[in-house]
């Protein structure tokens, strides 16, 4: 499913974000990349998405070279990838129903199937009935489970998450990852970068911890903290 393999990244001022790493995560699985600011999990996951290309190494997402992909496939490939920001990244001038069908248009489905894809993934993260407001009639939380819809209304094969709940309370971030349980349960591979210790902590799902641009721990059933 995702195969980074001795991945280096530099920036063009020498920053060595990420140094001879490599990782495997195979389908179905729900991760979370954990680890200090800058230790290099944002570029994991631009990486990932063909946001950024590695300095050395290789990649293989979905059965794809990222890094041999052509730049005019890069949106065909993304199809199978859905993301989801701290910042929601919504379309303010859009209604809720025409930021997440957006997607769709994009890769010009048919409007029937639009409808359909829209409003369903909609309610499945709880806002079926406002589909006609704006991102800035709600609240935080609710912009985000917009943020989440959009990136589910592909059905896609993998979700990316950065920080998703950087920005939420307490409760409003165990209900958003809640939903990324139930996306993964429904069959999506869920890669999540995040410092909110007590929702890893309480999941318990696969831990990947960065350190320095290095994979320090990977670990079934993880704490946010080495517990060894």
């Amino acid at each position: 499913m995702i195969q980074l393999n001795n991945v280096t990244k530099r920036y063009p001022n020498g920053l060595e974000a990420l140094k001879n790493i490599s990782l495997t995560i195979e389908k179905g699985e729900f991760v979370f990349l954990v680890g200090p600011s800058g230790a290099g999990k944002t570029t994991i996951l631009k990486l990932l998405y063909r946001e950024l290309l590695p300095t050395n190494g290789s990649i293989r997402v979905l059965g794809r070279d990222v890094v041999k992909l052509k730049k005019s496939r890069v949106p065909y490939f993304r199809r199978n990838i859905g993301l989801v920001f701290q910042d929601y990244r919504l379309l303010t001038d859009r209604t809720v129903y025409e930021n997440v069908a957006f997607a769709l248009r994009v890769i010009e489905t048919p409007g029937r199937e639009i409808k359909k894809r829209v409003l369903e993934s909609l309610a499945l993260v709880g806002l079926g009935e406002k589909f006609k407001v704006k991102p800035t009639e709600l609240s935080g939380g609710e912009q985000q489970r917009v943020s989440l819809a959009r990136a589910i209304v592909n059905q896609p094969a993998i979700i990316l998450a950065d920080e998703p709940t950087g920005n939420l309370d307490p409760e409003t971030s165990k209900d958003i990852v809640n939903l990324l349980r139930v996306i993964n349960l429904r069959g999506s591979t869920i890669v999540m970068g995040t410092h909110d210790q007590e929702i890893v902590d309480r999941l318990r799902k696969r831990v990947v911890e960065v350190e320095g641009g290095m994979i320090v721990r990977d670990q079934l059933k993880g704490a946010y903290r080495n517990e060894a």
